[in-house]
């Protein structure tokens, strides 16, 4: 689940996309489905409900990759990863009455509004996320102090926001490359924010 937003956060800010819009009956104004790399071996689906939220996502043939069901409130309460089209990994996520994430596949998540703050400490982990008033990370951290002296893991990242659109992210993970993209936009509204907001509030 802490890939997610690193997974959405670039393909929604770097890819550059094209739609297939076949129906008059679905509202014009919503996203129907979004080919990233179209044509290529790399070319992944992205196909989006009646409301516009992403749903699935595909390879070019239909083989499943990724699942995302909603509540009532469009909250994602079942996220379900796919290799080979086989079920590899299943999230299911709970939220109280002001929408905000309570557990995740057993795991209780705490919330603190006046700092806008996700978190926890079980056993030898702790984790928080501060997040925007989108509900999208703007500092995540990560720790497991592992009993064995040398392998703790650390995972660090800070992500910039304009105007609603993400400026730049920057950090790192524990024995592995620092990380730093900066982004520029136009002035068109990037469809993609709305349409996947839900899955990038998943971003513990």
């Amino acid at each position: 689940m802490k890939k997610i937003i690193f997974l959405f956060v670039l393909a929604t800010a770097l890819f550059s996309c094209s739609s297939d819009d076949s129906s008059s009956d679905i509202n014009p104004n919503l996203l129907q489905r979004v080919d990233f790399y179209p044509g290529t071996s790399f070319e992944k689906r992205w196909l989006f409900n009646s409301e516009g939220l992403l749903t699935d996502i595909t390879k070019s043939d239909g083989t499943p990759l990724e699942k995302f069901i909603y509540d009532t409130d469009n909250n994602v309460v079942q996220y379900t990863k796919y290799e080979n089209g086989s079920a590899t990994e299943n999230y299911l996520i709970s939220y109280d009455s002001s929408n905000k994430i309570t557990d995740i596949n057993g795991k209780h998540y705490n919330y603190s509004a006046s700092v806008n703050r996700y978190y926890y400490t079980i056993g030898n982990e702790s984790f928080s996320c501060d997040l925007n008033t989108d509900g999208i990370a703007t500092h995540y951290l990560d720790f497991f102090d592992s009993p064995n002296e040398g392998d703790d893991i650390l995972t660090e990242f800070s992500f910039q926001y304009e105007n609603g659109n993400l400026m730049s992210m920057s950090g790192f993970v524990t024995n592995s490359s620092d990380v730093e993209v900066n982004f520029n936009y136009s002035n068109v509204v990037n469809p993609l924010k709305i349409a996947s907001l839900p899955v990038l509030k998943l971003n513990q």
